[in-house]
C-alpha cells in the first residue's frame, strides 16, 4: 500500500521535472538576448539615421534613443503627452493624405515605421512611397526609413 501511495506522486514529480526542462528549453529559444530581427530596426537602419527631425513609430521610439541618442518624436511613455497629440498621430496613420500638413507642421525629414506585422502603418508607407517629396532610404525585415528630397524631387 505504501509503494501504491508513491507511484502517483513519483509520476506528478517526473511530469513536473519534464514540464520544468521543456519550459526551460523553450524560454531559451524565446529569450532577447538579442535582438530579434522582426521586431526593431537593424544596426544598418540606425546608422542612416540622421541628426534631423524624425517621424518614428511609438514602439521604436525607446529603441532608438537608446541606440543613436537621437531625439525621438513618441515612444511608449504615453503618460507625458496628451489626448490631442495621440489623436493627431492616429489620424495620419488613417489618413496619410494629411501628411503634407502634418510633417509642415512638425519639421519631419525622415520617417522610421515598420511594415512587418504592423498594418497601422502600411497606408503612410504606400503613402511616402508613390510622393516624390519622399525616396526609400533603406529597409530591413521589419522597417523601412524615408528621407525627405531637399529637392523635391525622387
Amino acid at each position: 500500500t505504501q509503494v501504491q501511495s508513491i507511484l502517483p506522486m513519483t509520476m506528478w514529480i517526473t511530469l513536473a521535472a519534464l514540464a520544468i526542462i521543456h519550459m526551460k528549453s523553450w524560454w531559451a529559444q524565446a529569450s532577447l538576448k538579442s535582438e530579434a530581427p522582426m521586431r526593431f530596426p537593424s544596426q544598418q537602419i540606425l546608422a542612416r539615421l540622421n541628426s534631423v527631425r524624425i517621424f518614428n513609430a511609438d514602439q521604436y521610439g525607446g529603441f532608438i534613443h537608446f541606440h543613436t541618442k537621437h531625439k525621438v518624436f513618441i515612444d511608449g511613455r504615453f503618460i507625458l503627452r496628451e489626448p490631442d497629440f495621440f489623436s493627431e498621430y492616429i489620424e495620419v496613420l488613417e489618413d496619410p493624405q494629411i501628411w503634407p500638413q502634418f510633417q509642415s507642421k512638425w519639421g519631419f525629414q525622415q520617417v522610421l515605421i515598420p511594415f512587418q506585422n504592423q498594418p497601422k502603418f502600411i497606408k503612410l508607407a504606400n503613402f511616402l512611397t508613390q510622393s516624390s517629396q519622399w525616396t526609400l532610404l533603406a529597409q530591413d525585415e521589419s522597417s523601412l526609413l524615408f528621407e525627405m528630397n531637399l529637392n523635391g524631387n525622387k
